[in-house]
């Protein structure tokens, strides 16, 4: 991903792009951070009970990779980071919950350390997980991943960040998809437009706002770009589905108009929460006008069947 990123920057700005790659598989987003901030954040007094009777640390333990692999970095001028974990934070929804402290903990630290002045002279950027494992066809349970994805929306709060919507680029069975390609070629866009000032639509579309009418709701979107988009030949949005008051989630129908989504369902009269395309593995056709997914979301923050 970090190569086709370079790429399409060389492309784009015409001046060689330098990469320090500082990466290891399968390792947790609290090894990447320093411990002294870590352990100033009384919220992560779970993420170091699991090493109190661990002697022999491996690259998991906090801040053994931010030690070896990338305070050895601080100092080196560089424009910016791009960050794609999460995975080994996606074990149950409670440390996927986490991770919307964590990754700003992150952000914020290495931002100070390198000293180059506000957020603008440090932007970072992140994938967003992509679709993997099995489908769910319950749109009521409420799954670690789907709660990853809604944690890393979250953090857009923090300044000079953005993010690369990848849910439809994932393997049911691989939790590293094959195609890099389309996950480098966001990252760069978002970097294109945020951090290089380019006139593109930055990211796949983020739910606004939601604004319940009558028996339907509709959603509006940013970063649609000319128009919204449903790829294939039904015109029906998929992923949608509605809640009443009995905080029970149906599937909904879902049509775009006048570049919101109208949703609506038999079964839920009077709607008040929407989800979409919130979990694991969800079927998505809803794309802004430079073919980049919807994010997912969902208005309430029910959990009554927590998956892990």
């Amino acid at each position: 991903a970090a190569y086709f990123f370079g790429r399409r920057l060389h492309a784009e700005l015409g001046v060689p792009v330098g990469l320090i790659n500082s990466s290891w598989g399968g390792t947790a987003i609290e090894a990447w951070t320093s411990l002294d901030v870590q352990k100033q954040d009384s919220r992560l007094a779970s993420v170091f009970a699991p090493w109190k009777n661990k002697p022999k640390a491996n690259r998991n333990k906090p801040a053994n990779l931010f030690n070896g692999m990338i305070q050895p970095l601080v100092g080196y001028g560089i424009r910016g980071a791009i960050w794609y974990q999460g995975e080994r934070n996606s074990k149950s929804v409670s440390s996927a919950r986490l991770y919307r402290h964590q990754l700003p903990l992150l952000i914020s630290d290495w931002r100070k350390r390198w000293g180059q002045g506000g957020p603008e002279n440090f932007p970072f950027f992140w994938v967003q997980l992509p679709n993997f494992k099995a489908r769910q066809a319950d749109p009521n349970r409420v799954t670690s991943w789907a709660v990853m994805r809604e944690s890393m929306q979250q953090v857009l709060k923090q300044p000079a960040t953005g993010m690369a919507v990848t849910i439809d680029v994932g393997e049911a069975r691989d939790i590293h998809p094959k195609n890099k390609q389309d996950v480098g070629h966001r990252l760069a866009q978002v970097a294109l437009a945020a951090a290089y000032k380019k006139e593109l639509v930055a990211m796949g579309p983020l739910m606004r706002s939601v604004t319940i009418e009558d028996s339907r709701v509709r959603v509006q979107f940013d970063h649609v770009g000319e128009k919204l988009v449903v790829r294939g030949k039904q015109q029906l949005v998929k992923g949608f589905a509605l809640a009443g008051p009995d905080k029970v989630f149906h599937p909904a129908v879902a049509r775009v108009k006048d570049n919101t989504v109208v949703v609506e369902s038999k079964e839920v009269p009077d709607p008040i929460a929407v989800r979409y395309a919130f979990a694991d593995n969800p079927d998505v056709n809803l794309y802004n006008s430079d073919g980049i997914p919807a994010a997912p979301f969902r208005t309430d923050d029910w959990e009554p069947d927590a998956g892990p």
